[in-house]
């Protein structure tokens, strides 16, 4: 944390700040340094309260990550568990179809297409969504709850 003192300010502030100097005194700029922290320091919180990282399903959404689906199948299944434990619980899917969900994902991602597919994944050149789309419509409905997992994140 920055003292008072230590906050920068900008070269407007400063400009007006000497314009108006013999009205202010060495007090009334440190209270308005102080001010200037404190504005800083609630920013900081209501952006850190409201970031969707503190949110577990954002974590758990990266196992539709191409890259860590073909690099580290393990820590995608993690996170598919734990994205479905989610959507569970918020009652956006049934335990039923969070099962079926889970078998159909880990049969999808073992098909030696999909593998290639996920490695060759580049995100500069396609969205997420464009590329796992293709993918399960070519294999018609067998893949049915995981295409439903897919929209839903």
């Amino acid at each position: 944390m920055l003292t008072a003192k230590q906050v920068k300010l900008s070269y407007s502030v400063k400009a007006a700040m000497l314009s108006v100097r013999k009205n202010l005194s060495d007090k009334d700029i440190l209270c308005f340094r102080k001010d200037c922290r404190l504005v800083l320091i609630t920013m900081c919180k209501k952006l850190i309260e409201r970031c969707p990282l503190k949110y577990k399903l954002t974590k758990f959404a990266s196992c539709l990550d191409p890259s860590i689906v073909s690099s580290k199948p393990n820590v995608c299944l993690e996170r598919l568990s734990g994205c479905l434990g989610e959507l569970v619980k918020a009652r956006w899917l049934s335990g039923s179809e969070g099962d079926k969900a889970e078998r159909q994902f880990k049969k999808f991602i073992a098909l030696p297409h999909v593998k290639v597919a996920m490695s060759d994944y580049r995100r500069s050149k396609t969205r997420l969504d464009h590329h796992w789309m293709p993918l399960l419509n070519a294999e018609g409905d067998e893949f049915k709850s995981v295409k439903t997992l897919v929209r839903l994140i």
